[in-house]
């Protein structure tokens, strides 16, 4: 009975609407004492403790068989309470069934809506060729690739494929309109994560080809749709030109704007604020850490980092150190709790653990925190968390006044482990910076527990100032500010 309580709560309102349905429907269902029985059972009211547990069996079974029970004062049969475990079990298997069915639907769904997004993209795009060679502009043995055009944005033979189809497209005023419209988003699509990538890993790439596209879209921007006029403004925030002012822009059409964009797009964007959020933190322009906490807590409830029905680790644990840094502890421990379940089952404890070691951290619990730490990342050796780890370990050992030695054994195995990366598929830009928080650290250290380097910390002070892409530079700043004073 408890089982079949809990999947019946699960149930929304429609879904519980349709279940009602599910089991009126002959096809799946030609047991009537089921549909019954689920009439009269109200999950919501279903008791905690053992004692009135029972005494709710005994009620259903007086309303199922009225005729057999008219007062209170005839005892239950034993055989009737057979016979009720028995429907039970048997509508669970139909709650089971249901939900297999709900699961096909929607995978149906998915499946037709790819189909259909196929059939169109094949269709625009052979509406496209058909006009560019009947205008003389694309020879009819010109490579159109469109693997590479849909699916390879971050792939440098794709910009240069682009580049490709650029000098040789139709006149944009002879293309149909749904092509223009997707042929436009993607190009911006490509630039934008061109360029995106370009600052993350501190590389060139040629843009070339979207010059044109940039220039034709500027004087008629206002009258594009939101698809495009959003990742116009992502290109020119990219490119530098009034940061600020084009960051609030595209935020303010995100949000009013969002039920109108697909998620896939929506996704796009969120990614792109909020590396450029990362970058803008990083040099120091520390307002940007209220605009990405506002990003997560505005797209993370939409689904939009979700592979399937699994949400991205690095998500979750980005979101929740977004909510501290602006010191909204409580809705960090909530986003910790809430989201917990849907991580994969492999990152669930261990990753959940760090963020609360986090929490534990920003309250000033080290010791809480450090306990937290204990549990090692085992097989998940992701980049990302075990730098992480790394550096919360240091700054827990350094603020709670820990020993020297565990100190620099700490910082030793973050050198080593930084490393040993190189060699492997890494972005060697992250790698820096995280190379740059260890060296700056370790002076840090060496200045404080030698009285004859002390008089260095003002320059130390300047370096962390100056440092082109820093993670943690407050919390460095703090340390070497409170160094040139006193030890701290």
């Amino acid at each position: 009975m408890n089982k079949l309580i809990r999947l019946l709560l699960s149930f929304n309102t429609k879904e519980r609407a349709r279940f009602k349905d599910y089991l009126n429907s002959p096809f799946f269902n030609n047991n009537n004492d089921l549909v019954k029985l689920d009439l009269l059972i109200d999950p919501k009211k279903f008791p905690s403790s053992k004692e009135k547990q029972e005494q709710y069996k005994e009620n259903l079974i007086r309303k199922f068989y009225p005729e057999k029970y008219p007062t209170t004062k005839k005892d239950i049969c034993p055989t009737d309470l057979t016979g009720l475990r028995r429907m039970v079990s048997q509508l669970i298997k139909k709650v089971d069934g249901f939900l297999l069915q709900i699961q096909h639907e929607k995978e149906s769904a998915e499946n037709t809506r790819r189909k259909v997004d196929g059939y169109m993209v094949r269709k625009l795009y052979k509406e496209a060729r058909e006009i560019s060679i009947k205008e003389n502009k694309l020879g009819q043995g010109a490579k159109f690739n469109r693997q590479y055009f849909w699916d390879s944005y971050r792939n440098q033979e794709a910009i240069f494929y682009l580049n490709v189809i650029e000098k040789n497209k139709a006149d944009v005023g002879k293309v149909v309109t749904p092509f223009l419209k997707f042929y436009y988003s993607t190009m911006l699509l490509y630039a934008c994560a061109t360029l995106d990538q370009s600052k993350i890993r501190n590389t060139t790439y040629d843009i070339s080809f979207i010059q044109e596209v940039d220039q034709n879209l500027g004087l008629k921007i206002d009258q594009m749709p939101v698809v495009i006029k959003i990742y116009y403004y992502i290109l020119q925030l990219l490119k530098g030109v009034d940061e600020d002012i084009n960051f609030k822009k595209i935020k303010e059409m995100l949000f009013r704007d969002k039920e109108q964009l697909h998620p896939t797009d929506i996704r796009q964007y969120c990614n792109f604020l909020l590396n450029f959020c990362i970058r803008r933190i990083n040099i120091g322009h520390y307002d940007y850490k209220l605009e990405r906490f506002n990003l997560y807590q505005e797209f993370l409830p939409t689904g939009i980092w979700y592979d399937e029905v699994h949400l991205r680790p690095l998500i979750y644990y980005l979101s929740v150190r977004s909510a501290l840094a602006v010191g909204e502890l409580e809705i960090a421990l909530e986003t910790i709790t809430k989201y917990k379940e849907y991580l994969p089952k492999d990152y669930k404890k261990e990753i959940s653990q760090l963020c609360l070691a986090e929490h534990s951290y920003a309250l000033k619990d080290y010791r809480g925190a450090q306990s937290k730490l204990l549990s090692k990342l085992s097989k998940r050796d992701h980049f990302f968390f075990v730098v992480h780890r790394h550096i919360l370990e240091v700054k827990i050992l350094i603020d709670s006044d820990g020993e020297y030695e565990q100190i620099f054994g700490t910082l030793e195995a973050l050198r080593l482990y930084l490393g040993r990366q190189k060699d492997k598929n890494i972005n060697t830009n992250l790698v820096a910076t995280f190379e740059q928080f260890r060296d700056y650290t370790t002076r840090l250290l060496k200045y404080n527990n030698n009285p004859n380097l002390r008089d260095k910390a003002a320059e130390l002070l300047l370096d962390i100032q100056n440092a082109s892409d820093l993670t943690e530079r407050e919390w460095l700043l703090e340390k070497a500010s409170k160094l040139l004073k006193k030890r701290w």
